[in-house]
């Protein structure tokens, strides 16, 4: 893999600027060949539910969750990029030193940065890929508040779960675990909720699982729907180059600002607010903030929205309801587009990865033909 071209045009991303170089490597077959395959989502019935590794929580769960099976853990995950594009992914390598050699001075003059290492992986976009999104529309039913009780139910120290009931809870889940034959659904919906008895809602308690615990957590995401804007850490940068794509819809390497989070005081938004164009690290610790980056139908139209929305003064923008993920009012919703960078074959656009981006994806085009993406993080 051999960088031939360090010519570079410039493009407005807000208040920074991103790179593109034309026919960037000087042979792609190789890369081509090392994209992964397409693979059949499983659905989501009974037969998925007895596969999962958690088939007796989801049975017993109120929520009826349905978590993740380990196929589709291997096939989609670890990600360099959180969800776009979207798709199965190779494995994470390291790349050849004289890739950093070589984008290193470009990173210096245009950014004044260094780096020092840079991690590859490939990734391959159908249109299962984006219909069939397993954390798009949250399909799992998974509850931010069932959520956080599972993640640290194991941790004494944690506040906001009543112990007492959680173990009551546990104890009585064993039990019915011992049994030949298990209850039905609505016979655990009468006999048990741990949802509403295992975890305290309080106010307080509710700003601690949005700054401390959701940035962090596994099960809820906040980069989470494939047609909404990402973001990566700051200080690295994110190479995204195309290997192969359809002529009939050329991708966009697409550029969006987040709208005002805070609402107007007579009418008035200072410049922060009206030019939020990359993620900084006070946002994931501001509740008013955090709140309008999470993104699941089961949040948004969930009970404790309204309250969060009216106590904290921040705008009322609920999730875009939509049986289709490529739906663009998913991102419409919160954010403005910017810039849109066409996409070519071999052709490689760069940026500073906190920068809210996404790769456009019209899924008609792509049932047939993959669209092959090589990531690239450079830090």
């Amino acid at each position: 893999m051999e960088i031939q071209n360090t010519q570079y045009d410039k493009h407005i991303i807000g208040d920074s600027i991103a790179l593109s170089f034309d026919n960037f490597y000087s042979e792609i077959d190789t890369l081509k060949e090392n994209c992964p395959k397409p693979f059949r989502y499983p659905e989501y019935n009974d037969y998925y539910i007895k596969q999962s590794e958690w088939a007796f929580d989801v049975q017993w769960d109120t929520t009826k969750r349905i978590l993740p099976i380990p196929i589709i853990e291997e096939k989609l995950f670890p990600r360099l990029v959180p969800v776009s594009p979207a798709g199965p992914v190779s494995k994470i390598v390291n790349a050849e030193y004289s890739i950093i050699e070589t984008l290193n001075p470009i990173i210096k003059t245009v950014y004044n940065k260094d780096i020092s290492e840079a991690k590859i992986q490939n990734v391959s976009s159908c249109d299962t890929d984006y219909i069939l999104h397993i954390d798009a529309h949250n399909i799992h039913g998974d509850d931010y508040l069932t959520a956080y009780y599972d993640e640290m139910k194991d941790d004494r120290s944690v506040s906001g779960i009543n112990w007492k009931e959680a173990d009551l809870f546990e104890k009585t889940k064993k039990e019915l675990k011992d049994k030949e034959k298990y209850p039905t659904t609505d016979e655990l919906d009468t006999l048990y909720n741990p949802v509403n008895t295992c975890v305290n809602s309080e106010p307080l308690f509710i700003e601690d699982i949005f700054t401390k615990w959701l940035p962090k957590s596994k099960r809820m995401k906040l980069q989470n729907h494939p047609t909404r804007p990402q973001w990566g850490e700051e200080g690295t940068f994110i190479c995204l180059t195309f290997l192969q794509l359809n002529d009939k819809e050329i991708p966009n390497v697409e550029f969006w600002k987040h709208k005002p989070f805070v609402k107007a005081i007579d009418g008035k938004i200072d410049d922060e607010q009206l030019n939020i164009y990359s993620m900084k690290q006070k946002y994931l610790t501001n509740m008013s903030y955090i709140t309008q980056l999470l993104y699941y139908e089961s949040w948004q139209y969930g009970g404790h929205y309204e309250n969060i929305v009216l106590n904290h003064s921040i705008p009322t923008r609920r999730m875009a309801l939509s049986q289709q993920v490529i739906d663009k009012w998913h991102a419409l919703n919160d954010y403005d587009l910017v810039n849109a960078i066409p996409g070519a074959i071999n052709k490689c656009v760069m940026f500073p990865a906190e920068y809210f981006n996404k790769i456009s994806f019209e899924h008609q085009w792509y049932t047939n033909e993959q669209l092959l993406t090589q990531v690239m993080v450079l830090k």
